[in-house]
């Protein structure tokens, strides 16, 4: 299966380390969250990695990495959000699309998980958010979104501001796989101008269950970081250090 990573976005709460590289080339435990995914994706057993860039380009280009087959660029990239840097990689809609955010990290079980599942539309979905989020922020619920889902695993509502924790059975993490079918609808709704530049992917997400498409969550554990601002940055880093440097993925488990 082939994949994506959006990288277009500034960083803007990484800075000052993203005045000169984009988010996705920021280091962490000795290698960039890029390849770190590349890494994952590879040994999860997706059989082609591509990206979308926008903010700094050049310095994706100057890597040369053998293993990203093809470069798009969202070349407006300050005023439009993920929904629309996902369509400038439109050309990949004609077969089902493993699709990153170029902020998070997760570990190869984890792609093996989204590539091994039977369901065309799928989303990874922490069950154990609260312990990094808790860590995170001071109030964990100030950042994070409902997300809620049935028995059978059918994701039912996603993206609002919570209001209690109860509102939030798990924490989307950024990783997802839509078939062909969902990805053309994308295209169609950007054309019929129900989609705007602005939309998020949990936008995205939202509309698809209001046009009674079904999404199916899979549930992990952690074995996942989300690297958002200094911040996290900084506590991972501390974390690893007193860790050694054993396990990136047990941060804060």
């Amino acid at each position: 299966m082939k994949s994506v990573i959006l990288a277009a976005g500034t960083g803007n709460r990484l800075k000052p380390i993203t005045d000169k590289i984009p988010k996705c080339l920021v280091e962490i435990g000795g290698k960039t969250l890029l390849s770190w995914q590349i890494d994952s994706l590879t040994k999860g057993g997706v059989c082609e990695i591509n990206i979308v860039t926008g903010y700094k380009s050049d310095e994706i280009k100057k890597l040369r990495e053998t293993k990203i087959k093809n470069m798009y660029h969202n070349q407006d990239y300050l005023s439009t959000n993920m929904v629309k840097s996902l369509l400038s990689a439109q050309e990949l809609f004609d077969t089902d699309l493993i699709i990153s955010y170029s902020d998070i990290i997760y570990s190869s079980g984890i792609v093996s998980k989204l590539l091994e599942c039977k369901h065309d539309n799928a989303i990874i979905v922490d069950l154990d958010w609260y312990k990094l989020w808790s860590q995170r922020f001071n109030n964990p619920l100030d950042d994070a979104e409902t997300l809620t889902f049935d028995r059978n695993f059918n994701l039912i509502d996603i993206g609002k501001k919570p209001k209690d924790i109860k509102d939030i059975m798990a924490q989307y993490i950024g990783l997802m796989k839509f078939n062909t079918i969902t990805l053309n609808l994308i295209k169609r709704l950007n054309l019929e101008r129900k989609i705007n530049d602005n939309y998020f992917m949990t936008d995205l997400i939202s509309l698809f269950l209001k046009k009674d498409i079904n999404i199916k969550v899979i549930p992990i554990r952690r074995g996942w970081l989300e690297i958002d601002s200094k911040s996290d940055l900084l506590k991972y880093r501390k974390e690893l250090d007193n860790q050694n440097k054993q396990d990136i993925f047990k941060i804060f488990n």
